[in-house]
């Protein structure tokens, strides 16, 4: 039950990137942190306030050019990136594609050997499974919004870190939208192999900008809508079956056939 109910919010792991709390990522962050607006620019043009006390104050720049990340992090701070990365949830490996542009954006889930996606359009909540979809309905659509994971950054150092027995470069950035830092880390050709924030690590397996969101950002065309309770019990039955089936595979127990 644990491993399903894990499958079933496993969405918001992209969202807990995107907000991570201050209190785990502030002991690295100054008291106030100057802004500015190119890496040439001396002038401060605003001051954000930060939690820690009694630290020096660190100049966040909003000009990426010259840095090892400046290919990836130019992606991902534009209005349309794809980012496709791994993380570990409850011990196992859960994937999830990104695609975002602009105010629309679709997340593609792997878990468990489940796929489902969730999206974001014109501000309308789709969940989709296999070929149907469940539409959620709002009475009052402003409020549905999307969530661009990297929002508000702006470059703050670099340095080298540890991962898996590795060592790797690293350029360092402070997200304003909720007051937390991210680790880029770099590869000896300056490809991004990983993000760390806090305790949370994506292992980066795509970032890009080359594709057609017309065509991916969208429900299927042969995606038939259903209602609440249909489509979750679908996607309980797809993922309590998907489990069952995974655990009997470690344990070597055959799988039963189905009754006629």
């Amino acid at each position: 039950m644990k491993r399903i109910i894990a499958a079933l919010i496993s969405f918001s792991v992209i969202f807990m990137f995107a907000s991570c709390s201050s209190e785990k990522n502030s002991s690295s962050l100054p008291e106030k942190a100057v802004v500015t607006e190119s890496a040439e620019t001396t002038e401060v043009t605003e001051v954000t306030e930060v939690t820690t006390e009694e630290e020096p104050v660190v100049t966040v720049i909003y000009d990426f050019k010259g840095l090892d990340s400046e290919k990836s992090v130019s992606v991902l701070t534009s209005d349309k990136y794809h980012i496709r990365f791994r993380c570990n949830v409850e011990g196992q490996f859960m994937y999830q594609d990104v695609y975002f542009d602009t105010d629309d954006i679709i997340v593609g889930t792997e878990y468990l050997n489940t796929k489902y996606s969730v999206l974001f359009k014109d501000q309308v909540q789709y969940t989709i499974i296999d070929d149907i979809y469940y539409r959620m309905p709002s009475e009052e659509p402003e409020k549905i919004g999307t969530a661009d994971m990297f929002e508000g950054y702006g470059y703050i150092g670099s340095g080298k870190t540890e991962l898996d027995g590795k060592t790797y470069k690293y350029d360092e950035f402070y997200q304003d939208t909720t007051k937390s830092t991210s680790q880029f880390l770099l590869d000896e050709k300056n490809e991004l192999c990983a993000i760390i924030s806090g305790d949370k690590i994506m292992y980066i397996e795509i970032c890009d900008s080359d594709f057609n969101s017309d065509e991916i950002i969208c429900v299927p065309k042969d995606a038939k809508e259903v209602s609440a309770e249909e489509f979750n019990t679908q996607f309980l039955e797809k993922v309590a079956g998907n489990t069952a089936a995974d655990e009997n595979s470690e344990s070597g127990v055959p799988e039963t056939e189905s009754e006629a």
